[in-house]
């Protein structure tokens, strides 16, 4: 649970953001940057604005959840060390907040105002992290808990939102085989063999 606690982007990881910067390069009319403040993602930023050359604004309201004491631990030593709180994670990933941090409705009324500030902006793009991510979708989606949670972020690709006439359509760009990102329809998701495709609901 790395939480707010930084690291330095890998190898891949700094390559993932040039290529993505590449794929945003190629769609165009891109209006700015609105980055968390964490250093992996002023990096990922920065790296992504070697294409865009835009001005780039760092916002504490778009850093990663807060995991309290969860926080810089594995799996494995919140399972030991607090097996009623995994548990509850577990068993309600939308409400619970881990380690006594952010559940997913704490981080919407966090990253709100940016998200109804950024509304005035042409093609803003937001670097931000994996949780937050979900927030950003459940802010603009309408899903249920369930299908947000099945929701996730790997970073080999981006979403890309888009509004018109008061809808919201999805799409996400994909990183395959070291190629640059392939768009790809709807929302990239977890998938089982009881559940299918997302839709709003």
């Amino acid at each position: 649970m790395q939480g707010r606690l930084d690291s330095p982007l890998t190898e891949e990881g700094r390559a993932q953001a040039d290529k993505h910067g590449q794929v945003l390069n190629s769609i165009g009319e891109i209006s700015g940057i609105w980055s968390s403040s964490a250093g992996r993602a002023r990096e990922t930023a920065g790296l992504i604005n070697e294409h865009l050359k835009q001005e780039v604004v760092y916002s504490n309201e778009l850093v990663e959840r807060d995991c309290g004491s969860w926080s810089g631990k594995t799996v494995d030593e919140i399972k030991n060390e607090d097996p009623e709180g995994y548990a509850a994670l577990k068993n309600d990933p939308y409400g619970y907040r881990p380690g006594g941090g952010e559940n997913i409705p704490d981080l919407v009324a966090r990253i709100s105002p940016r998200l109804l500030a950024l509304s005035e902006e042409r093609c803003p793009i937001i670097v931000s992290h994996g949780v937050v991510t979900k927030a950003i979708l459940d802010f603009y989606l309408d899903l249920s808990e369930a299908n947000l949670m099945r929701i996730i972020h790997p970073n080999n690709l981006f979403f890309c939102l888009g509004f018109r006439n008061n809808e919201v359509s999805v799409s996400h760009y994909m990183l395959e085989d070291g190629k640059l990102g392939i768009a790809h329809e709807g929302l990239y998701v977890m998938r089982d063999k009881e559940s299918g495709p997302i839709h709003s609901e």
